[in-house]
């Protein structure tokens, strides 16, 4: 007589083994407190007499040792519940979760997660608060921030859940530079409170500055200097939206000029651009980002006159105004080059 499937994981699941335990140690850990910030391995050479799942102000460990016994006993049941995940689903959230902690690159464990959650079989808020220890280890880590993404989708929204995805993707950006990851996820939030919310120049004006910021401590950063044509790009699309509050928009953007209208208000910050830009290439050598950015300006703007002027310059810093001007090197020429040959073919 041929044993059902089911029976068999019954009786070869046994509670108490050292992996359950540790299991059921980390689970009780999340639950008891939820305000948890960080996740990570403990470099710890050999067993103790304890468990090895460390809690300590709001900070979740779990000791090197066990990492590997306890990831594959995890991630083997949870493919072997998945076919009873309608009758074994807290026994495959328990394992789908550590599996997860441990190795969260694994996009079949989050789709089951993403199943159990759409048949209201597991809470969403778990999934934020996994999500996020995940990405306090690996801080570029796009499964996490794709299921992060849906749950947000799925979920009723928190009122300052903005707020909350734009100070993640502060520590992320953070923590690893050149985070592609971090800051297409900002795009997205931002992306997503304009159509939940509609056009805010408060939070518009709050990410141009964080972005202005950054850019200047991170000059080769690819991503933060592309979120900040991003929020150019916004301002422009929403030019009528800003025309029926210039009051508020000068305010806001520290504008003293008196401007009458949002497309001069526009030019106003694209100008002020080109002449951080301006200052920033003549300061630092063989930063190629800085002069994809000063393409996007002269394509958004017109290009004038001026631009001749700044070739000079790069040419001769001596000539500049700019007190921190380098000497120009091989690496700069040749983007300067590359630069001439952009204009003329832009020119056409």
């Amino acid at each position: 007589m041929q044993r059902d499937p089911s029976d068999y994981k019954k009786m070869a699941h046994d509670p108490y083994c050292l992996e359950e335990r540790i299991i059921s140690d980390l689970q009780a850990v999340m639950k008891k407190d939820p305000n948890l910030e960080e996740f990570d391995v403990v470099p710890v050479t050999e067993a103790k007499n304890r468990s090895p799942i460390i809690h300590i102000s709001h900070n979740l460990g779990i000791e090197v040792w066990c990492v590997k016994t306890v990831f594959m006993y995890c991630y083997e049941n949870s493919f072997k519940l998945d076919p009873m995940w309608k009758k074994e689903y807290l026994r495959l959230e328990r394992y789908t979760r550590v599996a997860l902690l441990l190795n969260p690159n694994i996009a079949t464990l989050w789709n089951t997660r993403k199943r159990l959650i759409a048949n209201h079989l597991l809470d969403g808020d778990c999934d934020f608060l996994i999500s996020k220890l995940v990405l306090s280890q690996k801080p570029k880590c796009v499964e996490a921030l794709s299921h992060r993404r849906w749950l947000l989708q799925q979920v009723s929204l928190d009122p300052q859940w903005v707020e909350t995805e734009l100070s993640l993707c502060d520590r992320l950006s953070s923590r690893m530079k050149c985070n592609y990851h971090a800051w297409s996820h900002r795009q997205w939030v931002y992306s997503q409170s304009l159509k939940l919310q509609g056009f805010n120049l408060n939070l518009w004006a709050s990410e141009f500055e964080i972005s202005d910021v950054w850019t200047k401590f991170h000059l080769s950063d690819h991503s933060g200097w592309h979120y900040r044509k991003f929020l150019l790009d916004h301002f422009r699309q929403n030019l009528g939206k800003i025309e029926q509050n210039m009051d508020i928009a000068r305010k806001v953007l520290g504008d003293s000029t008196g401007t009458a209208t949002s497309s001069q208000l526009y030019m106003n910050l694209l100008n002020e651009e080109l002449q951080k830009n301006q200052d920033l290439i003549l300061s630092f050598n063989a930063h190629e980002t800085l002069w994809y950015y000063r393409r996007f300006l002269l394509q958004a703007g017109t290009i004038d006159h001026s631009e001749s002027l700044f070739i000079e310059k790069c040419c001769n810093p001596a000539k500049s105004n700019c007190n921190s001007a380098n000497n120009v090197d091989a690496i700069q020429m040749r983007y300067l080059e590359h630069h001439r040959r952009w204009l003329s073919d832009f020119c056409l």
